[in-house]
């Protein structure tokens, strides 16, 4: 079966790869997440920037390189974004909240009533 996709799914689909990359990986650089993406160079300079300003990511302090320039390492900004999860089951629900890197913050279960 062929899938073919829009240009806003290939987009999303890249962002999905960096940051999966960057949860298993911390501390890649962009060169190294071009490399590992087989995207250009470019594209991944452009999906970081939007990643950054969005708050999924931080940089941290740049490393002088032997030959060329110096490269800047990338992390998940777990202080910023949370994200939510539900299980829901006519018994009762649970809800949770984790960072990005996976931490729980809040699990609640609510029970529901007969």
């Amino acid at each position: 079966m062929l899938m073919t996709g829009d240009q806003i799914l290939l987009k999303q689909l890249n962002r999905a790869a960096l940051l999966w990359l960057l949860r298993t990986r911390p501390g890649l650089a962009r060169v190294e997440l071009a490399r590992l993406t087989h995207l250009t160079k470019a594209t991944v300079g452009s999906l970081v920037d939007e990643l950054r300003s969005e708050g999924w990511l931080l940089e941290g302090e740049t490393l002088a390189s032997r030959a060329g320039r110096p490269s800047t390492p990338l992390f998940l900004d777990s202080s910023r974004l949370t994200v939510l999860g539900a299980e829901l089951k006519p018994s009762g629900h649970r809800l949770v909240a984790v960072d990005l890197l996976g931490n729980l913050l809040v699990s609640r279960v609510v029970q529901q009533p007969y």
